[in-house]
């Protein structure tokens, strides 16, 4: 999979200042909010027109075969609303693919987050209804650069989270807040790579702890991974579901991630007030100002 991310700044210029509290994502359109979607087995990239969520440094991206991502108030978290991340087996019979990623040089004009070295927090929200045929739950993924230089982009993949390395049930019909240093005694959940336009190392022995990704050595899966250490440089982060999963149903929310010395990111998904709600919170706020003035 190829990565559009160095046009990004054109499409959202606005800065995203870390700190301690979320950031609100709002979705593009009134409730019920978005539902992004795209039929063929061609994926979605950012540039795609409705993809960006606003100016956040958020897009709808690798939708494929009628899955569907978007902010909604279907299964709404920590306010009105949450990303809801759903797919199907497709048309003719192919999985449907759908995620929500954040590149931080559409917001910043930098690329760099900071490096696996300084990773200190790592934590999202998930929920999967019941329903679901597929026995996944929505992943989390770390955009990295191996070697943290903008000038080469062969070097490029992601460090994906799942339960099921991670020896941990996958719950259904509830919220689950996840913390990824939890895992291994404070060493970090088991993480496992995807090197864009080669694959994926997601078998027994590739898989490894935040601790070990992060250190000076770092990792190489074998063979032909790319080897991230405590230098490289995460880009973004990415959310999603799909692709050979089969149905799916749920959302996520409160994604968290933070570097030692630096800001803490957060988001929080939110449906944007239909205008009749807006219309009658203004309403209250022009009442509220009479009184005062009389």
């Amino acid at each position: 999979m190829s990565k559009v991310v160095s046009v990004l700044s054109c499409v959202a210029v606005a800065a995203l200042a870390g700190s301690a509290s979320a950031a609100v994502v709002f979705s593009n359109n009134a409730a019920p909010g978005d539902a992004f979607t795209n039929g063929t087995n061609t994926s979605t990239n950012p540039l795609t027109p409705g993809a960006a969520v606003g100016m956040s440094g958020w897009f709808y991206t690798n939708v494929r075969n009628n899955g569907i991502v978007g902010v909604h108030n279907d299964l709404p978290r920590s306010g009105n609303g949450s990303a809801r991340l759903q797919s199907t087996q497709g048309p003719g019979g192919l999985s449907s693919k759908a995620d929500i990623e954040y590149f931080h040089q559409a917001v910043t004009g930098n690329f760099g987050m900071g490096t696996l070295g300084a990773l200190s927090t790592l934590s999202y929200d998930w929920y999967k209804k019941g329903t679901s045929a597929a026995s996944q739950h929505a992943v989390l993924r770390l955009y990295v650069d191996s070697d943290g230089l903008d000038t080469t982009t062969n070097d490029r993949g992601y460090l994906v989270f799942e339960r099921a390395y991670n020896s941990a049930p996958v719950l259904t019909d509830q919220w689950v807040s996840e913390d990824l240093f939890s895992y291994n005694g404070g060493n970090g959940a088991n993480l496992w790579e995807v090197r864009f336009g080669v694959g994926n190392f997601d078998t027994a022995g590739n898989w490894q702890p935040i601790s070990t990704w992060s250190s000076p050595g770092g990792f190489t899966p074998a063979p032909n991974g790319l080897n991230f250490n405590a230098a490289s440089v995460i880009y973004g982060v990415s959310l999603g579901v799909g692709s050979g999963w089969g149905t799916y149903d749920g959302a996520i929310d409160n994604v968290t991630i933070g570097f030692t010395g630096a800001p803490v990111y957060s988001w929080n998904f939110e449906v944007v007030p239909a205008p009749a709600s807006a219309g009658l919170i203004g309403l209250a706020g022009l009442a509220a100002a009479r009184r005062r003035r009389r």
